[in-house]
């Protein structure tokens, strides 16, 4: 087993009675340096690491905790469990720390279950054998469980996938309507290879309510098959804001939005090879804000359909966004239908179709272009 040490990091002052006061009082730092040479072992080491640094959920004891692991290949065959902590983060050294699947089809590599302000900051995840998904947060109330998941952190995270992972998180209770399962922030977070979806909102289920996440310069690369960068399709409530990074190659659209209380935000994000950009579709009312994005549209529906707002209950603000491919012969189109309310200003649609609202106009449009052949930099007003 590797050996399991504890120590404060530098800055605190170098009196062993004070060390040990601060590090009671307000932050374990367990260090798990190397990793060892069969799964079982390591999970053993990280989850006494875990019990050693961690707090509940009720606020007693320290303030906060890190488990830091150390560089090398680190075989799983179980989900790490995050159960009622309060401010607990498990850290690696980069990419150069590998968390290696080898468990059940049917589970995640780490569960956070009713952890507050918990996370993973440096580190990989690749799976070797297929899994549910590299992370799941949420609340089960199962017996036992303290407080309600909120405001998780995860920075600086590779998960690979390899067409074996379906999502890369989960964020979503289980047989519960409103979770509180809400406020959890992703930053330079990869997501590569999976089979369904990037991000997933609900759980699988479909029966959970996540408000506020936020993902900011995030990458999510779809496997073969992948649907959505984020899965956020369904009748319960959902919200999230994503700004910058890339996604690429979904199946489904880049964003699925389904019913929401606030609007979906999606705004300065690169997207190629995708099938779609934006759907609404669902029965619910649904309200969404995209701006400032690039949609290459290289690999578009057979439709030509790059957007699609179904129904009298959504309502779209597209601002500032370029839209298709800039060749000679694009066919790229957005279906509003239903009613939808959509308000389109200064947006470049590359289109050479004759019409490119296929169903109907939007309510608004201002300052919008139709480039019909960027090479000969043929530029039209894009009207109704």
């Amino acid at each position: 087993m590797p050996k399991l040490t504890s120590e404060l990091r530098p800055g605190a002052p170098h009196h062993v009675p004070e060390h040990k006061a601060l590090r009671d009082a307000y932050n374990m730092h367990v260090y798990l340096p190397v990793p060892a040479s069969t799964a079982p072992e390591n999970m053993d080491a990280i989850n006494d690491a875990i019990n050693e640094a961690a707090i509940t959920s009720t606020g007693a004891g320290i303030l906060g905790a890190t488990v830091e692991l150390g560089a090398g290949d680190w075989l799983i065959d179980d989900t790490i469990e995050i159960r009622s902590k309060w401010g607990l983060k498990i850290v690696g050294q980069g990419m150069a720390t590998r968390l290696i699947w080898k468990g059940a089809s049917d589970k995640p590599m780490f569960r956070f279950a009713h952890a507050r302000q918990c996370g993973l900051e440096n580190l990989m995840m690749n799976f070797d054998a297929d899994g549910y998904a590299g992370v799941h947060i949420l609340r089960d109330n199962a017996q036992g469980s303290l407080g309600i998941p909120t405001y998780c952190r995860f920075i600086n995270l590779v998960i690979n996938c390899t067409n074996r992972a379906s999502h890369g998180f989960i964020i979503g209770g289980l047989g519960n309507v409103d979770a509180n399962n809400d406020f959890h922030y992703f930053e330079q977070c990869e997501v590569n290879g999976y089979t369904l979806s990037g991000w997933h909102l609900r759980a699988a289920n479909g029966n959970s309510q996540s408000y506020n996440n936020m993902m900011t310069n995030c990458r999510a690369y779809a496997g073969t098959g992948g649907l959505y960068a984020v899965e956020a399709g369904g009748t319960f409530p959902a919200s999230f804001a994503w700004h910058g990074g890339f996604v690429n190659a979904n199946q489904g659209a880049d964003f699925n939005l389904g019913r929401s209380y606030q609007p979906f935000i999606v705004e300065f994000v690169n997207s190629e090879n995708s099938k779609r950009f934006i759907l609404m579709n669902s029965s619910h009312y649904s309200q969404a804000i995209v701006r400032g994005c690039r949609w290459a549209g290289n690999a578009i529906h057979e439709d030509m359909q790059a957007i699609i707002a179904d129904g009298a209950t959504k309502q779209l603000l597209l601002e500032s966004n370029s839209i298709g491919d800039g060749g000679t012969d694009t066919q790229t189109q957005l279906a509003f239908r239903n009613g939808a309310i959509v308000s389109m200003r200064l947006n470049r649609i590359y289109s050479n179709a004759e019409a490119v609202f296929s169903n109907e106009a939007p309510g608004e449009l201002f300052g919008n272009l139709k480039i019909t052949n960027e090479v000969a930099g043929t530029t039209v007003p894009l009207v109704a």
